[in-house]
């Protein structure tokens, strides 16, 4: 994962708050598989829909990026990777 060094390299953040960011991604990540667990066995939740549309909002929010500047920035995109990759990994 190159956030953290991004973090580190470019923002100047000790490596040890650098290796938050990954532990917010791995916290909402784990939280989102169990909430898309139950999501997908409502008959009414098209799976294919669920799937499609966090594979999208994760691409979308890694285009973002190389614009993330702060590491308050880098913590948000840490919680929204990790929530929708979860939410990935879960609906196939």
């Amino acid at each position: 994962m190159y956030v953290t060094q991004k973090a580190k390299l470019e923002l100047g953040v000790a490596a040890g708050k650098a290796s938050l960011i990954l532990s917010v991604l791995g916290a909402c990540s784990t939280v989102s598989r169990i909430v898309t667990g139950r999501l997908a066995d409502h008959p009414r939740i098209d799976c294919i829909v669920l799937h499609n549309g966090a594979a999208i909002i994760a691409g979308v929010a890694t285009c973002f990026v190389p614009m993330l500047n702060s590491y308050f920035l880098l913590m948000i995109y840490g919680g929204v990777f990790g929530t929708f990759t979860g939410a990935l990994l879960c609906a196939r």
